[in-house]
């Protein structure tokens, strides 16, 4: 099954270049080949699919916001497969090196205040009831937010502004909010 798989990786990387690739695990009894997933560079994880539906989608997050998964259970399983084999994992990657504060500065006052919003968790139709926008023009800014950080979505961005208030929120309440036209 890997070996097919194998083959398809660079068709697909060659395609959909930043895509991400996980393994959708149907079966829980059939085994995965965790040596080539732990060795492929383009395999970001394994998605169980017979995991609650909250667990589920936490997975899909973790996976967008650039995290990698792969089951415990499943780690378990091949281990007592291989009992004396020892298990050697990947490096986890570096952690993100120090702001620079170039990265937000291509942002307007509103962007900025859009961005920290969507730091905090609020949903667009929120932002834009509290700014006295239309939820259009929320969206047009989050697109340009995202564009200008060179994000694929808005966790991405709101990672960024979290890292440049120094990973907490304490200082996202202090930005001045601007007045409703």
């Amino acid at each position: 099954m890997f070996d097919q798989l194998a083959d398809w990786i660079p068709k697909l990387t060659n395609a959909h270049p930043g895509a991400l690739l996980a393994l959708v695990q149907t079966d829980a009894r059939r085994s995965v080949p965790i040596d080539d997933i732990l060795q492929s560079d383009a395999i970001c994880g394994v998605l169980p699919m017979h995991l609650k539906l909250d667990i589920w989608l936490s997975v899909i997050r973790l996976l967008l916001i650039g995290g990698e998964y792969i089951p415990a259970a499943l780690l378990r399983t091949q281990s007592r497969e291989r009992i004396d084999a020892p298990q050697v994992l990947p490096r986890a990657p570096a952690p993100p090196g120090p702001f620079d504060p170039r990265e937000l500065s291509g942002l307007t006052e509103r962007e900025m205040q859009i961005l920290e919003m969507v730091a905090r968790g609020l949903q667009n139709k929120v932002i834009a009831a509290q700014l006295q926008l239309s939820e259009h023009t929320v969206k047009i800014h989050l697109h340009n937010i995202i564009t200008k950080l060179g994000t694929s979505n808005r966790t991405q961005a709101a990672a960024i502004f979290h890292r440049s208030r120094g990973g907490d929120m304490d200082g996202a309440s202090s930005l001045p909010l601007l007045s409703a036209r």
